[in-house]
């Protein structure tokens, strides 16, 4: 299986509550194999008025990512990057490609 990828960069406006590298402070907010604490933490986040949540990703070792509420608050996207990855069951590889723009 072959999909194609694009990365953006944009710029991010509001109060984003950073929660990175603190996986031991958010056990439950952190834990890969269920999302009800995650999802009670985004909502709390939203309810009280932030724009979104910075946090370290769980499937990328050097990863970070974003969650933001209000697209409004999304803003300068530029496409960035174009990566082709082929993911292969029998051999159990993945493959990344970076395109040419």
């Amino acid at each position: 299986m072959s999909r194609t990828y694009r990365t953006y960069t944009s710029t991010l406006l509001g109060d984003y509550l950073d929660i990175r590298g603190q996986q031991s402070a958010y056990p439950d907010v952190y834990a890969s194999d269920r999302y009800d604490a995650s999802q009670r933490f985004g909502e709390e986040v939203r309810a009280s008025g932030g724009a979104g949540i910075l946090y370290t990703s769980l499937r990328r070792r050097s990863g970070n990512n974003i969650v933001a509420f209000r697209t409004r608050n999304i803003t300068e996207i530029v496409q960035e990057d174009h990566f082709e990855i082929t993911a292969s069951a029998t051999d159990r590889t993945i493959g990344v490609r970076k395109l040419s723009r």
